[in-house]
């Protein structure tokens, strides 16, 4: 189930330059604006909310970053309601590894980095999550795939960072 997308390569801080998961964690540090658009299989329907999302470095754990995003979900071009997430990006030294944790240090999933490629994949009792990132200079983009008995949807977050 291991998709694969490309990651592309820049010098700076503030663009990609992602051959090591050590270069993403180095990438993703700021403010982020959100759109992102959720697409279900099992009654057709689409879904679209905007908002933004911050990857902060931690003060107390070195190679760890925080995120967090506040999203306004929109029904017809109306605000219908605000979501928020949080979650804990661990980068791990001895493995050169970056893992996605919930907030209570559950792990989510771990990233497989090849060759400018990262994919993670998280089962959750019979619904299997499958997130693929792509990199792209000053934006990327996170894609989940959701399948269970009762779920087929697909999310596509697309990530745009803001200059500071």
């Amino acid at each position: 189930l291991w998709m694969e997308y490309g990651l592309y390569d820049k010098v700076t801080r503030n663009r990609m330059n992602a051959q090591t998961a050590k270069q993403i964690l180095h990438y993703l540090p700021g403010m982020w604006k959100i759109t992102r658009d959720i697409y279900t299989q099992i009654d057709a329907s689409s879904y679209h909310s905007n908002g933004y999302g911050t990857f902060t470095e931690s003060e107390d754990e070195l190679n760890v970053l925080f995120y967090s995003e506040k999203v306004i979900a929109l029904n017809n071009g109306l605000a219908s309601s605000i979501g928020t997430k949080k979650y804990k990006y661990k980068y791990d030294i001895t493995t050169h590894s970056i893992s996605k944790y919930f907030t209570d240090d559950r792990l989510f999933y771990q990233l497989n980095i090849l060759e400018h490629k990262a994919s993670g994949e998280h089962l959750c009792a019979q619904d299997l999550y499958i997130a693929n990132y792509i990199f792209e200079d000053d934006q990327f983009r996170l894609t989940y795939l959701a399948t269970g008995p009762l779920k087929h949807y697909e999310i596509v977050t697309q990530y745009s960072k803001i200059e500071s």
